[in-house]
């Protein structure tokens, strides 16, 4: 019954275009560390700050469908969002301090890189999940039950953020088969998986805020009417000023 239900919600989000659910008010932080950026001044907004990080999400968190990994890694390094390139999968951590690795098994506190409640300083999907949009994973803290208004409640301002795989940067192998590492936002845990399915979601992160580099513009008018203006005043000084 539940996996025909999403068949149809699909079904509806296809038909719809781009899907944007109406954040939930109080709900993790991110009516007060989100900051929407509009790229080309169209007012659509393209991205979204992230104070809390320092980083940049794109407005769009799944723009090309469901896709293998190799294809979502190649989309995001040629992405140019009006302008603005450099973009990349999200990162995270290993506990550990080295590779990250399920040989421990899941656990369900943050004390591993696999399962539920990772820890949201060491993997940007799982703060964005966990903190900034507040949702909360399946299991609770000490796996014993189901916690009560699990799973992805609350996508924010996002547009297509929708319940699946979403592919970090980070890979590994397994018995010389590739594999890489993600976070389940239906459920809302961390893993690694086959890299080969085409069943990922990408979801286009920035270093720092987009719009530092890139200036708007009104300010590509002032540095444009400053540099007429330095050279006018170099032109008419005296030849003893120069």
């Amino acid at each position: 019954m539940m996996k025909i239900r999403q068949v149809v919600l699909a079904g509806l989000a296809i038909a719809a275009g781009a899907v944007q659910a109406d954040g939930v008010p109080g709900q993790g932080t991110w009516q007060s560390v989100l900051q929407a950026r509009d790229l080309n001044g169209d007012g659509t907004v393209d991205a979204y700050y992230d104070s809390s990080r320092n980083l940049s999400w794109a407005a769009d968190a799944d723009p090309i469908g469901a896709v293998s990994f190799v294809s979502a890694l190649s989309w995001v390094m040629a992405l140019n969002l009006h302008g603005v390139s450099g973009w990349r999968l999200p990162d995270l951590k290993s506990v550990s301090g080295g590779a990250p690795t399920c040989d421990n098994g899941y656990s369900y506190d943050g004390s591993g890189d696999c399962g539920y409640n990772v820890d949201p300083a060491l993997s940007e999907l799982a703060h964005m999940y966990q903190v900034v949009l507040g949702n909360l994973p399946y299991a609770d803290r000490l796996g014993q039950v189901a916690q009560p208004g699990w799973g992805l409640s609350n996508t924010g301002p996002f547009r297509n953020l929708v319940d699946g795989d979403y592919p970090t940067s980070v890979t590994t192998s397994y018995q010389g088969t590739p594999y890489v590492w993600l976070f389940e936002t239906h459920w809302g845990y961390q893993d690694s998986g086959l890299a080969e399915p085409a069943g990922f979601h990408a979801w286009a992160v920035h270093d720092g805020d987009v719009t530092a580099a890139v200036p708007e513009p009104g300010s590509w008018a002032l540095l444009l009417a400053g540099a007429v203006l330095l050279v006018a005043r170099r032109r008419g000084a005296s030849p003893s000023a120069r």
